[in-house]
């Protein structure tokens, strides 16, 4: 997946809310208001260089959201526990105005091994969420990826009309 699979999405909105933002990578030649929400302030320099106007150095379970044209969450909502990873997509849904795009595996493919092997416990997946668990929350299937035998990567996503918000 590149950048130009998110950025189409967001024509005719002025802002974003990036969760978990790692580099900044997803937004970077988008023009408008960005924001990250990012727990490892070491991308920060990152981030600024990519334009965002905020940074955010806190766990994506504690951010307050307030209104936002667009919320992303790309490779970010697998890393986070069940119960906390459906109170932010809800608080996510609740303050976007027009659009939702997640981007995730669709087949929980535990990596704690790894991570931890590369000292990287931020990056352990915790969770997953099954296609029909998107379908039903009203997304659609707009982009995937094979990661292996067993496994898509899959971006989500999900527009509101000005007369639900």
């Amino acid at each position: 997946m590149n950048e130009n699979h998110v950025t189409q999405y967001l024509k005719g909105c002025s802002s974003v809310l990036d969760l978990c933002a790692g580099t900044g990578r997803w937004l970077k030649n988008w023009k408008g208001l960005k924001l990250a929400v990012e727990l490892n302030p070491e991308y920060n320099k990152q981030l600024s260089n990519a334009g965002y106007n905020y940074i955010f150095n806190t766990d994506v379970t504690k951010y307050t959201f307030s209104k936002n044209d667009a919320v992303i969450w790309i490779e970010g909502i697998e890393h986070i526990e069940e119960e906390d990873a459906i109170k932010v997509l809800k608080e996510a849904e609740d303050t976007s105005n027009k659009v939702i795009l997640v981007f995730t595996p669709n087949n929980f493919n535990s990596n704690e091994e790894n991570e931890n092997r590369l000292n990287e416990p931020l990056q352990i997946h915790k969770s997953c969420f099954p296609e029909e668990f998107w379908t039903n929350r009203g997304y659609e299937e707009v982009y995937r990826e094979r990661v292996d035998s067993n496994t898509d990567n899959i971006l989500y996503l999900k527009r509101f009309k000005n007369e639900e918000r």
